[in-house]
């Protein structure tokens, strides 16, 4: 089996009292940095995005950063009435991503996911 590399990073999004435009702002900063780090590697960062509402416009950002974004099968974040959903997922470029699985809670008000992926055609430069 050849060796291959791919580029793995956690990311944070400001907390829910921000805009999703700084949000926006901190995604493409991350992809920046992605790139610059590992050219044309296939790349998935995963984290808390904090993006409760209107993650069409989310999707359509990402999308238009040359990734994909996937939600896990459940929702991540349960603990306040007003704000339940998918704010944990995983956005990538130059992978397959097969499931995005919601773990059982511990200690985290976020509950945790495990991604599973395969590597799929080269990566062009992307943002």
């Amino acid at each position: 089996m050849a060796e291959r590399e791919l580029i793995v990073a956690s990311f944070h999004a400001a907390p829910l009292t921000a805009l999703n435009s700084l949000r926006r702002k901190q995604i493409t900063a991350a992809y920046s940095e992605l790139q610059r780090l590992g050219p044309q590697l296939p790349t998935l960062m995963v984290g808390d995005y904090n993006y409760p509402l209107f993650k069409e416009n989310l999707g359509d950002h990402v999308r238009e950063s040359g990734y994909d974004l996937t939600l896990s099968d459940t929702r991540t974040y349960t603990r306040y009435k007003l704000f339940r959903g998918h704010f944990d997922f995983a956005t990538s470029i130059g992978l397959e991503i097969d499931k995005v699985m919601t773990l059982p809670a511990g200690a985290s008000d976020h509950m945790p996911i495990l991604i599973t992926a395969n590597y799929s055609a080269p990566v062009a430069a992307a943002v």
